[in-house]
């Protein structure tokens, strides 16, 4: 195993430890000014209420790898309920996305993102998300202001989700790299290590703190902390 010219991440408990879920209905809320048309008088909760009946069904398709954009997702809610908005339905998902997700880094993640960038190894991310990919960069730049993020790959933009390892492939192409000069760091096995070994890569297991402990595949590095994964980087130089 030699050092990679890129490494690249999972977002959710690799990047992104997610404090307490908001509920949707303040979501809601925020996007229930815009609407221009809403001939039934649907209020806030009883749109709350369908809202988690879609949404619902959709998991389904999440079940089998296959992504629904959060946005596709509300636009059947919202024309199921015959509501129109004031706005196009990319700034609605973006004022209802602003409330959905209460965010914060990962422990020793911004510190070691400094570390690649100042050895010159290159960074993005490939992530299982329901927003865009645009909108998880916004998400990102908000908590490593600092980033060096060539690019972000997320299952909403494909229709796919991890481990697909098509998705992975996007990314070996946007890198013009070789997928064994890619390392890929993930929270799980099954997902981000089978997905990324399965294009090539090479993959990084992170055993977080916020799940079960998880046992690498043979041969699969595995770290409990980024100061574990500097300290390797350091010893192969």
């Amino acid at each position: 195993m030699s050092l990679p010219k890129m490494i690249l991440f999972d977002a959710g408990k690799t990047l992104v430890n997610y404090g307490e879920v908001p509920t949707t209905l303040k979501s809601i809320q925020q996007i229930y000014p815009y609407i221009t048309h809403n001939p039934n008088g649907w209020t806030c909760e009883d749109i709350e209420r369908k809202c988690s009946e879609v949404f619902d069904a959709l998991d389904g398709c999440r079940a089998a790898r296959f992504e629904v954009p959060e946005q596709t997702g509300l636009k059947l809610l919202f024309d199921i309920l015959d509501i129109s908005f004031s706005l196009p339905m990319e700034e609605i998902e973006r004022i209802y996305g602003a409330h959905f997700i209460d965010a914060y880094p990962v422990e020793q993640a911004e510190e070691f993102l400094t570390y690649l960038h100042h050895k010159g190894i290159r960074t993005g991310v490939i992530s299982n998300f329901i927003f865009s990919s645009s909108r998880l960069l916004e998400w990102l730049t908000n908590l490593y202001p600092n980033n060096e993020f060539e690019f972000v790959v997320t299952s909403s933009d494909y229709g796919i989700r991890k481990p697909n390892k098509l998705l992975f492939e996007v990314a070996v192409s946007k890198s013009r790299l070789s997928p064994g000069e890619i390392w890929y760091v993930g929270d799980k096995a099954a997902v981000d290590v089978a997905g990324s070994q399965s294009a090539g890569m090479v993959p990084v297991l992170y055993n977080s703190p916020r799940n079960k402990p998880q046992t690498a595949p043979d041969g699969v590095l595995s770290i409990h902390s980024y100061d574990e994964l500097t300290k390797i980087l350091e010893h192969m130089r």
